[in-house]
């Protein structure tokens, strides 16, 4: 709905450049509601009028013809009704009380403290609903690996299912609360106005305290802990040595935030912290200032904080990528190094967008043309892949994974090494059609995954039968790229609206910035593999790759074999 009323207001600003995003936000809009069965089941009366609208808007707009002046002044005449339904419809669903929010944690709660055996239509509920509830999370600019540990905290924490589904809907009905975030900025040793910016300075020979909180206490132990962050960032031993008036190098200072966790606390401080900078680096362009990514995050209340480095997991060993080489090659990389450097979601999702597109440079079409076109294929190739590599790693993780199994499939290639074309046919092995896998080692398979929990063995059973048939793994890779390329619409919508007239921070941006990341780490797995060609020849090859593939396993489930998987040569040339 935020993306449909910005369309809204960049159509009533200009409607020579807001028609084309504003008819693309009208399709997205509609998608995704007809997509969420909360929305279409749970909010009939609300949605009907919306859907009703906006259905009529796009009838007539295709009843025009080809006459672009004629579909504008259509839109125009009816910009108003649009932005009063589409807010409308918005309040109904963001209400505190009876809204999506509500709604979802009803769902969640009853699934999860269901009794009776675990069915396999009672899993792909709690699937659907999990996936409505990571993009609830993300969309609110929560953090979702933060989330995910407090979600399972909450649920682990719980000796029955209806205690879980208590835990689990406090949680998701949850409002922020207040933290307090020590930042430091680097290169400067006092900012001035600090205070009216948001920032409280930590003055060196002074007494550093979180301050108080609501009931007026203190807590000795936080304080201790960022004493100790403050001398480490003002590069002195102890507190007598700041009182002795030596030189720091970059201030700190604490911010107040409302947030639901310490990552989302942090993020909200540094996207102040970094507001304060663009001031500072503007009055001072002589030289630079930075904003640290580590911080530390205090829960007012709480004896404790917690420090936040902001960095990626540490790598032993690094490697260079091969991939073919080229001016457009090498300001991708750079950008897509920004995307993944990147805090905040909007310009995640532009610099994503613009590493996609230098990719697509030198082809016959607009590079925005071919990355709608063939990157969705791609990343539908990968998902076919990820599901094998993703259940290799369901069943080594579970309790009573058999070692025998193991050997089978990392015969050869070293602990962690993964034979996918063994794993495949013991997947999706038959009594009359082992796939050249030993018949022990498919028995041991057999008895070892008995026992896991049912969700595991709901997923690991659900690959298997998307694996075995031709038509399902074909519909599948068919539904990945359907919806890749209604994200990638959405990512080109945000890079023009950040371009010319969006925030640099959205919240609502949140849930596609983690999207845009995923199409940038599928199209980084494939095209290097065709490092002796140009890139776009290479998304030209994956194009064809997918058609071909398509056909393949089509033809085979119409010959009631199983299809011919080659996962590890599937993005291979």
């Amino acid at each position: 709905m935020g993306e449909l009323l910005d369309a809204c207001a960049g159509f009533i600003e200009s409607e020579t450049h807001g028609f084309a995003p504003l008819l693309d936000a009208i399709e997205r809009a509609m998608r995704t509601c007809m997509r969420n069965e909360i929305l279409l089941e749970e909010f009939p009366t609300a949605f009907a009028p919306f859907s009703a609208h906006l259905t009529t808007l796009t009838t007539g707009i295709s009843g025009l013809g080809s006459s672009t002046q004629a579909k504008r002044a259509y839109l125009s005449a009816r910009i108003t009704a649009l932005v009063a339904q589409v807010k409308a419809f918005e309040l109904i669903v963001n209400d505190t009380g009876a809204g999506y929010r509500e709604a979802l944690v009803m769902r969640l709660s009853a699934a999860v403290a269901a009794q009776g055996p675990f069915t396999t239509s009672d899993a792909r509920k709690l699937q659907s609903l999990a996936t409505h509830m990571c993009a609830f999370l993300l969309t609110q600019g929560r953090s979702g690996v933060a989330s995910a540990k407090l979600i399972a905290r909450a649920l682990g924490s719980a000796n029955t299912p209806q205690l879980a589904a208590v835990a689990l809907g406090r949680f998701l009905s949850s409002d922020r609360v207040e933290f307090r975030v020590a930042v430091v900025i680097d290169g400067v040793g006092l900012v001035l106005n600090a205070n009216n910016n948001g920032l409280k300075p930590l003055v060196k020979g002074r007494r550093i305290s979180w301050g108080q909180d609501g009931d007026g206490c203190e807590h000795h132990g936080a304080d201790t802990e960022l004493a100790r962050f403050c001398l480490r960032h003002w590069h002195l031993e102890s507190v007598e040595e700041s009182l002795k008036g030596a030189r720091a190098s970059s201030s700190v200072f604490t911010v107040s935030v409302q947030a639901w966790d310490p990552e989302s606390a942090r993020h909200a401080a540094l996207n102040i912290a970094d507001s304060v900078v663009d001031l500072l680096n503007a009055e001072h362009r002589a030289t630079s200032f930075g904003v640290k990514r580590k911080v530390l995050v205090w829960r007012v209340g709480s004896a404790k904080s917690e420090y936040l480095a902001g960095r990626a997991n540490f790598v032993a060993k690094g490697r260079l990528m091969d991939i073919s080489r080229s001016p457009s090659v090498s300001r991708s990389l750079r950008f897509a190094t920004k995307a993944s450097m990147e805090r905040a979601g909007t310009l995640k999702v532009f610099f994503s967008w613009v590493a996609l597109e230098y990719l697509a440079r030198e082809g016959r079409d607009k590079p925005q043309n071919i990355v709608v076109e063939k990157v969705p294929k791609i990343i539908a190739l990968v998902a076919v892949k990820q599901q094998v590599y993703r259940s290799w790693a369901l069943y080594t993780k579970s309790v009573g994974a058999s070692q025998k199994v193991r050997d089978a499939v990392e015969a050869g290639r070293g602990k962690g090494s993964v034979d996918a074309r063994i794993w495949c046919n013991i997947l999706t092995s038959t009594r009359s059609d082992l796939g050249g896998v030993d018949a022990e080692v498919v028995r041991e398979y057999v008895r070892s995954s008995a026992q896991f929990s049912p969700y595991v063995l709901f997923r690991l059973r659900s690959t298997r039968e998307l694996l075995s048939n031709g038509e399902r793994l074909a519909t599948f890779c068919a539904e990945v790229e359907e919806l890749a390329r209604f994200n990638l619409q959405r990512m080109r919508y945000v890079r023009n609206q950040t371009a010319h007239s969006a925030e640099i921070e959205h919240a609502a941006e949140s849930q596609l910035s983690v999207v845009a990341l995923l199409a940038l780490d599928a199209t980084f797995e494939s095209v290097p593999k065709w490092h002796s060609i140009a890139t776009v020849e290479a998304l030209d090859r994956l194009h064809a790759r997918y058609r071909n593939s398509l056909a393949d396993w089509r033809r085979s489930s119409r010959g009631r074999q199983k299809p011919n998987l080659q996962i590890e040569l599937i993005l291979r040339p």
